[in-house]
């Protein structure tokens, strides 16, 4: 699953097909694993060579840029000489960030008032800097260029740079991940009989921007006071090991919070049903 809750994807790469796609593939080769040793889990997106005659752009596209939590624009004269780069990724993620910090939405608290969500990273340089009015006014700008060609990726100015983007990627992604509710689902790695149950019920939390706790084998009871919710998963054998989870039992007595147990039946009584 991606780092941010809510999202299908951490960040979406945009860029112009008639740039050094090669170039391209090494920055992502380059980033992903980066961005993955800091934040597990955390995932790109872009639009992939092989995959474009299969692809329908006109539902694709639109539908990954909508469900990705941050966007880097690879921007050059050719960039901006696309509309579909322009218009359809820029501007529209451009209103996408502005209807997240609509009153009631996910990212209205203050904290995140003059986020964009989105970086601009120019692989060519831009002749007028006026073009930056359509490409996410205000957005932080780490370019991976000089005045006559792009860094190549591993060069030292390429490195220089390349630190930058990872520290911003990761400070907004932590941002919007701790933004998220907490809640407990245990035991973090549950026997067989309840692994099904424990993966769709975290991938549906998942997925209505939940943030599932707890995310590492340290004590599990920390994370008790600032869930909204916890679930404890009861198999056949839970109840006879309460010493796996003893420290969790008596935070469970504490009446600050409320917490939902859900015991699932044999196949023999109920096809796996929930009570």
């Amino acid at each position: 699953m991606p780092f941010v809750p809510g999202f299908d994807h951490d960040v979406f790469v945009s860029y112009a097909s008639g740039d050094d796609r090669d170039w391209i593939n090494r920055f992502l080769d380059r980033l992903e694993p980066a961005l993955g040793r800091l934040l597990p889990g955390a995932n790109i997106w872009i639009d992939k060579d092989d995959l474009r005659k299969s692809r329908n752009f006109d539902q694709d596209i639109p539908a990954n840029l909508a469900s990705s939590a941050a966007l880097i624009s690879l921007v050059s004269p050719t960039y901006i000489d696309r509309p579909y780069c322009v218009r359809h990724e820029c501007r529209r993620f451009k209103d996408l960030a502005a209807g997240r910090k609509q009153p009631g939405q996910r990212f209205a608290a203050s904290e995140f008032a003059s986020e964009l969500f989105g970086f601009r990273c120019p692989i060519l340089r831009m002749p007028d800097s006026a073009y930056w009015n359509d490409l996410i006014p205000g957005a932080t700008d780490i370019p991976f260029c000089d005045d006559l060609q792009t860094y190549p990726v591993g060069s030292s100015a390429f490195d220089e740079k390349f630190p930058v983007l990872l520290r911003e990627l990761r400070d907004l992604l932590r941002r919007m991940r701790n933004h998220c509710t907490p809640v407990l689902v245990y035991p973090r790695r549950p026997a067989p009989e309840l692994a099904e149950a424990h993966a769709v019920l975290t991938r549906e939390l998942h997925a209505q921007s939940y943030r599932v706790l707890p995310e590492d084998e340290m004590d599990p009871a920390r994370h008790v006071p600032r869930c909204e919710l916890a679930v404890l998963l009861l198999g056949r054998n839970t109840m006879k090991r309460p010493g796996r989870w003893p420290k969790l039992s008596r935070v469970w007595k504490n009446p600050s919070w409320c917490g939902h147990r859900w015991r699932l039946k044999t196949p023999a009584s109920s096809n796996n049903a929930a009570s």
